[in-house]
């Protein structure tokens, strides 16, 4: 389905703001853009995994640029989010984004479990807690590029799938690798 935008020459995950047509009154820009043939923007479908671990937060965005629903994502040294692509210099690995804002703001997830795909992954118990890395928006692989966490199981039934441990670049905390999440009585009434 064309959505008649004129996509960024280099990152056909980013949709410039210019681009997205006259915003009829009583919506706002990002309205107009979620109303859309195709979101206005493509997106890239991510599976969580379940996690207590998983955290969200606020970024500043470019005014001029709406991001790619689930694509990686770092911050420049401006502390803008960016696509994490080659030709954007960013610190490190932000986490994924999960919506645009209104107020040039994007909300990231920035720590939790997401299943992805990484070529040349098998099913062998020599991969748990090896480190994974992005070189692009939704390239994975376990040599090279940004850091985003660590391998935490191979999906046996599909080729090169597995469920990585990821946190943002800064974050000191460490991943937390367990598989089983134990449900506290509380949580059942």
């Amino acid at each position: 389905m064309k959505t008649g935008l004129n996509r960024d020459k280099r990152d056909k995950y980013l949709t410039l703001i210019k681009d997205v047509p006259s915003t009829p009154i009583g919506l706002s820009l990002l309205d107009r853009f979620r109303m859309m043939p195709g979101r206005g923007s493509p997106s890239l479908v991510r599976t969580k995994g379940l996690s207590l671990e998983s955290r969200y937060q606020h970024f500043n965005r470019d005014a001029k640029e709406y991001l790619c629903p689930g694509a990686a994502v770092g911050l420049d040294e401006n502390n803008i989010v960016r696509h994490l692509q080659p030709w954007n210099k960013v610190k490190g690995f932000l986490g994924f984004v999960e919506r645009n804002m209104d107020n040039n703001r994007v909300l990231v997830w920035t720590r939790g479990i997401v299943v992805v795909t990484i070529p040349g992954l098998h099913d062998r118990s020599e991969f748990f807690g090896v480190l994974a890395f992005m070189t692009g928006v939704n390239d994975f692989n376990l040599r090279n590029g940004y850091r985003i966490g660590k391998l935490l199981y191979i999906q046996p039934d599909r080729k090169d799938v597995g469920a990585v441990a990821f946190q943002r670049f800064d974050d000191p905390r460490p991943l937390q690798l367990s598989t089983s999440i134990q449900a506290q009585p509380s949580a059942w009434i």
